[in-house]
């Protein structure tokens, strides 16, 4: 395995639209705004920009702003997380968003996301689908 790139790095907000005004305030705008659905059944209202910001808020909202992961760009999620898993981590969930494949993996204390997806624009990937 041999990351691409920072994706970007994911921030837990307790009002996603009032998290999303101060950004924009600082000229970080956001190309989409999506519902998930996360392990365990509880919803997400996730918005993505472009620099690499993905402001994070769950229906169990969080009550302080966190960072809650980093995103590392791969070809292959599965051979991420096998590395991952062999080097002592663990796989916690993967699925898709849009044509966006994502791996979770807790390693060395952090939650790592390892992401894939066609193209060069991941808000394109984020939306399609």
């Amino acid at each position: 395995m041999c990351p691409i790139k920072l994706e970007r790095v994911a921030i837990n907000v307790p009002d996603l639209d009032e998290a999303m005004r101060m950004f924009e305030s600082i000229g970080i705008n956001f190309g989409a705004v999506r519902e998930v659905q996360q392990p365990g059944g509880t919803t997400a209202r996730v918005a993505l920009s472009r620099l690499g910001v993905e402001l994070f808020e769950t229906s169990t909202a969080a009550t302080e702003v966190s960072v809650r992961s980093f995103h590392l760009r791969v070809d292959d999620v599965d051979r991420a997380a096998e590395e991952v898993a062999k080097k002592g981590g663990k796989l916690i969930t993967r699925f898709a968003v849009g044509k966006m494949e994502e791996a979770i993996c807790s390693f060395y204390g952090l939650r790592i996301v390892f992401v894939s997806y066609p193209g060069s624009d991941p808000v394109a990937a984020f939306v399609e689908g």
